[in-house]
C-alpha cells in the first residue's frame, strides 16, 4: 500500500544574510528518507533553498520557543542520532 502524505519539510534557505528556512511539500520514501515535491513558489532566481525540488533528504524535528518543526539535512547525514519516523 503506498503512502500518499505528505509533510512540511523546511528547507534553509542560503545567501540570506540570516539564517532562515522556507516551508516545503515531501513526501516519506520510507527510511527516514524525504523527497522534497516541486513547489510552485520555487524560483531558483530569488531564492537559493540548500535543497532543491526533486531532492531526497532526512529530517530533523527542531525544537524553538513557537513549537517544532522538521527540518531538511543531506540525506547522508550521520548528525543525528534518532530520525524521526514518518
Amino acid at each position: 500500500m503506498a503512502n500518499d502524505a505528505t509533510f512540511e519539510i523546511y528547507v534553509r534557505l542560503l545567501g540570506e544574510g540570516t539564517e532562515c528556512s522556507r516551508p516545503a511539500r515531501g513526501v516519506s520514501l520510507g527510511h527516514g528518507l524525504f523527497r522534497l515535491l516541486p513547489a510552485n513558489e520555487y524560483d531558483r532566481e530569488d531564492e537559493q533553498w540548500e535543497f532543491a525540488p526533486g531532492s531526497v533528504v532526512r529530517v530533523k524535528e527542531v525544537r524553538n520557543e513557537d513549537g517544532s518543526y522538521l527540518l531538511a539535512i543531506p540525506a547522508d547525514s550521520d548528525s543525528i542520532t534518532e530520525a524521526p519516523s514518518y
